[in-house]
């Protein structure tokens, strides 16, 4: 029974540091915001991190979607990018380059067990990492991001919305099934 109970806690996304498997350091020695987010699996789950992506975010719940709508109305007149939302509704991941559009991101890299996304704005910049660990009998999956604000405007909006930030990416780990 309890070693039931401490799976069932695993398997719910909880706040970490990025594993030393990480590509932020090496990008970002100097980052103004970041945090991580890690969900266990029982068994092997994703075969790519672009596979953990795209369940994650085909799985968005109706608040994420209609939070990411208000945010778009309320950020247009400070000249920041929408989001337009998620636009990912499949399961089977699609052949991404660097360089490709996902979603609001562009993508930087995609590997085996890495996948790396940006949003470039004149306020700011956000960097994603989606990051696989396959051990024997487990999978992790750690959403890192990195945000290096450029402006005062870009410094205000972060921090009305990292609450949020954190909210939005735990509810979408936590949504895999």
């Amino acid at each position: 029974m309890e070693e039931a109970v401490s799976y069932a806690r695993a398997s719910r996304a909880t706040a970490s540091q990025p594993p030393r498997q990480s590509s932020r350091g090496n990008l970002f020695p100097h980052v103004y915001y970041s945090d991580c987010f890690v969900r266990r699996f029982q068994a092997a789950r994703f075969t790519a991190p672009l596979a953990a992506y795209l369940e994650m975010t085909r799985a968005a719940p109706t608040w994420v979607i209609r939070l990411l709508a208000v945010r778009d109305g309320l950020v247009r007149w400070l000249g920041m990018t929408p989001t337009r939302g998620f636009s990912s509704r499949t399961t089977r991941p699609p052949a991404v380059c660097t360089g490709d559009d996902l979603d609001f991101f562009r993508v930087l890299s995609s590997d085996a067990d890495k996948l790396l996304l940006t949003l470039e704005d004149r306020h700011f910049e956000v960097t994603i990492e989606v990051l696989l660990i396959s051990q024997p009998q487990s999978q992790s999956v750690y959403v890192s991001s990195t945000v290096n604000p450029h402006t005062m405007v870009g410094k205000g909006y972060l921090r009305l919305i990292a609450p949020f930030h954190r909210a939005v990416v735990r509810s979408l780990l936590n949504r895999i099934p």
